[in-house]
This record gives structure tokens, C-alpha cells and sequence, in this order.
């Protein structure tokens, strides 16, 4: 029998550190999961701002969590991710679409870092979809894991890891548009994937305490929630889709203690006139780790991963 290979992820955010590690891809396999509270100024809006500090967190964390010499796989911060749609001329190559993109960077194509780490997502009709982030970020994470003794050989982003829950819970067919919303303390991610590939990713900054299933009138948060996937939804059906489709499911996952989804499914169905999911901890059962919380459920989506 062949051996299972233990999976480790690792996700970082402004107040807290969290990891799950998993046997194999199977969504049931978790083996241990744990989040560790981080003081006020290490990561500042989604960059590490004092790395020792860090680093001595992350030392901890993998001796208390017994991950030390572990590869692991780490989400890059959402503020830190661009991306784009991007036609390829028909004579270009697959093995020279790398080297496109980086002329293609230089001379006309701006990014908002000055030394971007990229890669690209296949699409239809010569286009793909580039996605890119800071190096700097995106090393100063590493070096960090490093330093505590992990080995860190994937960075990825959190709507693929969104995404890759959807499919653990067999919620996700091909064919439909779906709108994926993350609510955390601050912000609110929404990502559109099609076709199993992500075509739209935007960042609203704010600040979201939501507790729709308790009360039947809306709070100004939830107006302001509800306003911005509303003009998500438009701008889909006739910007993007010219009209010709729209989205067809809306799943929210929310990491934060200041967001109660209970019962919230029909109140925003109702809403926004789409079929809406959300994902709990009670949709990810787990063999012999327990209930995972909410806040680890992105990190178990990285976990999923099956490409490296």
C-alpha cells in the first residue's frame, strides 16, 4: 500500500496564524488543525511587519503543533494579488508563454509591484489568466518558515483554496457561474470562478460585523455587504458576460467571530435573487481531529491541493 503523504498549510492574517494538516487530499483525513493569536504589529494589512517576531511565533507553533522539518504550503495575502486576463497571439507557444508575460510586464502590461512573482491559469480562445503578487511579500513569508525550521515549497491564494472546499463538498459544477464571498473582521474577498478557473477577484476594505440570521432588518454593515455584491453580480452579467450569462450560486465562508451566517442562506437568497450555500465547520467532519472551526477552513482548502 502506498504511503499517505501528510499535507500541511499554513494561513496567515493581521491577528492570527493557523494551520491544518490533512493525509492525503480527503477533506475527512484532517489529523490536527490549531490557530495561534499574534500581538499586535507582526503582519500589518497583510505584510510581515516584524519578521523576527514572527519567525519566533512560527518556532513555537511548529514545536507545539509537531511540524517541524514539514513542507508546507502557505496562502499569499489577498491584498497582495492582481490579477488579469491576458490574450496570447495564436503563434505563441505553451512552453513560451512565461517568457511573453515577462516581456509583456516590461513593456506593457503594469503591475502594481516592482518585482512581481507570477504564474498563469490557462483560459479559451488564446487567453489566460495572469496571476501575480510581490516577491518581496511573498519571500519575507517564506524566509519566516524557513527560519522556524518548515520547508515551504507552495504559495498559493486563498479564493483557489475557497474554491477547492466547494469541491470537497461536491457544491461546484463546471458549467456554473459562481460567486464565492469571504467575510473576515475587515474585509470581504469576492472571487467568480467558471469552468473550474477563477475570472474575477476584488478586495473590499471595511469593516463587516453581520449577523443575519438574528434579526430580520439589515444593519448598515449588511446594507454595505449586500450593495457591493450586488454591483459584483451586475458587473459579471454585463461586463464580463456581455450579458449572456450570470451567476448562477453565491457560497460564503466567513473567519470571523464578528460574522454570524446562522440561517442566513434564504435571507440573502431572497436578497439578491440567487441560490445561496454557506460553508460551516459541520460541512467538513473530520476522522479523528474533531470539529474544524470556521478559521481554519481556508487552510484546509490549501491543504487540498494536488498539483505540487
Amino acid at each position: 500500500m502506498a504511503k499517505t503523504t501528510l499535507r500541511v498549510s499554513i494561513d496567515f492574517d493581521d491577528r492570527a496564524v493557523r494551520y491544518v494538516a490533512v493525509n492525503g487530499t480527503d477533506a475527512g483525513a484532517v489529523t490536527a488543525f490549531g490557530e495561534r493569536r499574534l500581538p499586535p504589529g507582526v503582519i500589518k494589512n497583510g505584510k510581515v511587519a516584524n519578521r523576527r517576531k514572527l519567525t519566533d511565533i512560527l518556532k513555537k507553533c511548529a514545536k507545539a503543533w509537531r511540524i517541524k522539518r514539514q513542507a508546507v504550503r502557505f496562502h499569499v495575502p489577498d491584498a497582495f494579488v492582481f490579477l488579469r486576463s491576458v490574450d496570447i497571439p495564436e503563434h505563441i507557444q505553451e512552453e513560451e508563454i512565461k517568457s511573453h508575460l515577462y516581456m509583456e510586464m516590461a513593456a506593457s502590461l503594469p503591475l502594481p509591484f516592482e518585482d512581481p512573482i507570477f504564474d498563469y491559469i490557462p483560459l479559451e480562445n488564446h487567453k489566460i489568466l495572469l496571476v501575480a503578487s510581490s516577491r518581496a511579500i511573498v519571500a519575507d513569508y517564506a524566509e519566516a518558515l524557513r527560519k522556524a525550521g518548515l520547508k515551504p515549497i507552495a504559495a498559493d491564494i486563498t479564493p483557489l483554496s475557497f474554491y477547492r472546499l466547494l469541491h470537497a463538498r461536491g457544491i461546484a459544477e463546471p458549467d456554473e457561474h459562481i460567486l464565492c464571498v469571504g467575510l473576515h473582521r475587515h474585509m470581504m474577498n469576492v472571487s467568480i470562478f467558471h469552468d473550474d478557473k477563477p475570472l474575477f477577484i476584488r478586495q473590499f476594505l471595511g469593516t463587516y460585523v453581520i449577523a443575519l440570521g438574528t434579526e430580520a432588518a439589515y444593519n448598515e454593515d449588511e446594507k454595505d455587504a449586500l450593495a457591493e455584491i450586488e454591483r459584483v453580480l451586475h458587473f459579471y452579467r454585463y461586463t464580463i458576460q456581455r450579458g449572456e450569462a450570470g451567476i448562477t450560486k453565491i457560497v460564503l465562508l466567513s473567519d470571523s467571530d464578528h460574522v454570524d451566517l446562522r440561517d442566513a442562506d434564504p435571507i440573502l437568497s431572497a436578497a439578491l435573487g440567487v441560490p445561496v450555500k454557506t460553508l460551516q465547520s459541520s460541512d467538513f467532519p473530520t476522522e479523528t481531529a474533531g470539529p474544524i472551526p470556521e478559521t481554519c477552513l481556508l487552510a484546509l482548502g490549501l491543504a487540498l491541493r494536488e498539483d505540487d
